[in-house]
């Protein structure tokens, strides 16, 4: 009898739950079918995971590759120099974004070409008595590779309206502390070795990392969706 029927308040919320996650499958899906975005999630991934891996191994590269020249206390330094240019790095390239929309495609590439150059020049200076060189390019990495976040977080927005934003930047984000966790899971034990040839070569998988975040943000076709949805609730 009606003993046997669910509450309906529990009834309404099973519908609405069943809902919620049909909805998400169904984005997840639609984003799964969009290269636009599926390059860009690579890029974001490579350059932040880089990003990620750098910041956490830096005391080890310097003992790989510049043995017994520098401190803690200087690696300390070193990332406090790059986390804190890359804030500001971050807030200068949203503010283009935000000034030039059309200019996505662009900014990009040209970030993503600054983090090419930035990485391979601070594994060039960690060399002994280099600490001056070291910090300047500590902070140039540091402002491309943050520089990252505004670029693709904007351009993700536009090649996926209208679908949540929260959830694409989230897919974004996963990407980023996958590919940095299994950065961090191969050059540890590598580092650790003490062969030289293994040491000095190791580092530079952060450095094909971005080479291929660049070649991947070359063929990344932006197609502004909701910069044209706004000019026609303009006209």
């Amino acid at each position: 009898g009606s003993r046997d029927m669910p509450p309906a308040g529990l009834a309404v919320d099973q519908l609405a739950s069943a809902q919620a996650s049909a909805t998400l499958r169904g984005t997840l899906w639609t984003l799964a079918r969009n290269p636009a975005f599926l390059l860009l999630t690579a890029v974001f991934g490579l350059g932040v995971g880089v990003f990620y891996a750098l910041s956490t191994l830096l005391a080890q590269l310097l003992a790989a590759l510049a043995p017994g020249a520098y401190s803690s206390a200087d690696s300390g330094l070193l990332g406090c120099v790059m986390v804190s240019a890359g804030i500001a790095g971050a807030l200068v390239v949203g503010y283009l974004c935000d000034r030039a929309p059309r200019r996505l495609k662009a900014i990009l590439v040209a970030v993503c070409a600054g983090v090419c150059v930035s990485v391979a020049a601070l594994l060039v200076c960690m060399r002994p008595h280099f600490f001056a060189p070291l910090l300047v390019v500590s902070g140039c990495a540091g402002v491309t590779l943050t520089a990252l976040l505004p670029v693709c977080l904007n351009a993700s927005v536009e090649v996926t309206y209208p679908l949540p934003e929260t959830l694409a930047s989230s897919v974004l984000f996963i990407a980023a502390q996958a590919v940095g966790v299994g950065l961090i899971v191969v050059l540890t034990p590598l580092l650790s070795l003490h062969a030289a040839p293994v040491q000095h070569l190791a580092p530079w998988l952060l450095v094909l990392a971005t080479v291929a975040a660049l070649a991947l943000a070359c063929t990344v076709r932006l197609r502004y969706m909701r910069l044209l949805e706004d000019q026609v609730q303009c006209v």
